[in-house]
């Protein structure tokens, strides 16, 4: 079985941020190690003029790949309330950055569980709590 495929969400906000670059650099170091990684922005031929990376990047307007069920989705905390509308049959990671962006990527739901999420990744131990206590409703587990 080849390993999925695995698909960074990222936002068309062509503004520095410290997240988005975060987000860049997991591709980056998943290409190294020969994971087929790329970066998904929302509209052609958005890219960012900020950053000096060559990576793959597909659009929602124009996807020029299929998403199969046993690829994985990342999105970030503040996008995670708009991964259930995509419509993807694959597998969904939230990845938390900041513990204090989280509420608001949830958009009115109870929890990152309750939108189909898998997994959550957290940059920090504190914020792994956090979201464990707080916005997983199921302990640790899953994060």
């Amino acid at each position: 079985m080849p390993a999925p495929r695995i698909h960074y969400f990222v936002a068309d906000y062509d503004r520095p941020s410290w997240g988005t670059g975060m987000l860049y650099e997991h591709v980056v170091l998943l290409r190294e190690l020969g994971y087929d990684a790329r970066i998904v922005h929302e509209r052609a031929p958005f890219r960012l003029g900020w950053i000096e990376r060559e990576l793959p990047v597909t659009h929602l307007d124009a996807l020029d790949i299929e998403p199969a069920a046993g690829d994985v989705l990342v999105v970030p905390e503040v996008l995670a309330a708009r991964a259930p509308g995509l419509g993807w049959p694959c597998r969904r990671w939230v990845f938390v950055q900041g513990g204090f962006l989280a509420e608001a990527g949830l958009g009115g739901a109870a929890s990152f569980a309750a939108l189909g999420y898998e997994r959550a990744l957290a940059v920090l131990p504190h914020v792994a709590r956090i979201v464990a206590r707080h916005y997983w409703m199921g302990g640790i587990d899953g994060i």
